[in-house]
């Protein structure tokens, strides 16, 4: 799990780059706590990855160029790729965990089946920028535990790709 204290951007394009991503792995956790966080803020920045996040405690403004949600404690949700962003944390002590990566990760087979099924069009979906989940809405809540028990896989342990992979996989669904 990387703990971000900051987010490090190319200055012509405002991507983000990820430290520690790799493409034998398109995938980092990170623990994102607010106040630490430049001050609570993070820039507009965009990166070719999937975030999948979840609200660990506080409450937390995410901004894309056409929507903006209020996330609170218990909530999460998706930025699609490419997506350009920002987040502000809303309470002091607010803390989220976060998945960056390739949504091709969940493919297997790249551009097989499951990639035409389930992957493309999501990610190329004509403006899905941000997706919120709420625990109050049925079948997100499941979601949500599912997600937030992909963010406590031990990273070391024996098998930990594979069970990101499904637990990642089932969130998508």
């Amino acid at each position: 799990m990387l703990h971000v204290t900051g987010i490090d951007l190319n200055p012509d394009s405002r991507e983000e780059h990820l430290p520690g991503y790799t493409p034998n792995f398109p995938h980092i956790a990170s623990l994102v706590q607010g106040a630490r966080y430049f001050g609570g803020k993070a820039s507009w920045h965009w990166h070719e990855s999937v975030e999948l996040f979840y609200v660990r405690k506080g409450a937390i403004l995410y901004r894309t160029p056409h929507c903006e949600h209020v996330m609170r404690a218990g909530s999460g949700g998706m930025v699609n790729s490419n997506v350009l962003h920002r987040t502000q944390s809303l309470k002091n002590g607010t803390a989220l965990r976060l998945h960056l990566f390739e949504a091709e990760l969940l493919a297997g087979v790249p551009g097989g089946t499951v990639q035409q099924r389930y992957i493309t069009p999501l990610v190329q979906r004509p403006g899905l920028e941000l997706l919120a989940l709420s625990p109050e809405v049925p079948g997100q809540a499941a979601a949500l535990d599912l997600l937030r028990q992909s963010l406590y896989l031990d990273e070391d342990a024996f098998g930990y790709e594979l069970r990101l992979q499904a637990l990642l996989s089932e969130v998508w669904l």
